[in-house]
């Protein structure tokens, strides 16, 4: 089982954006495995945004399909009438 690290920021929305970061769910080291990654965002213009994504499955970076990524990509849950776009990669595990 392994996590990976994450971290980024939102879309820009109605006049504000928010920063993330966390540690993904474990999953097993299988391939076309992939991982959630949850949490809040900071607090901007007095709120925050929860959110969950499920990772698309492993880009790996070495000949021996051990040090990989995931690309994700989703929105943050509806506060105050707006969502933010969040898109990136976790960091690459083994690194």
């Amino acid at each position: 089982m392994h996590t990976h690290q994450f971290r980024g920021v939102t879309v820009y929305v109605d006049g504000h954006l928010h920063l993330f970061s966390g540690v993904s769910s474990a999953s097993p080291e299988t391939p076309g495995h992939t991982h959630i990654i949850a949490g809040e965002t900071t607090t901007t213009d007095g709120h925050s945004h929860g959110f969950s994504i499920v990772t698309q499955p492993p880009t790996y970076v070495d000949d021996a399909r051990y040090k990989h990524y995931h690309y994700y990509t989703g929105n943050t849950y509806t506060v105050r009438n707006h969502f933010h776009g969040m898109e990136s990669t976790t960091f690459v595990l083994g690194e």
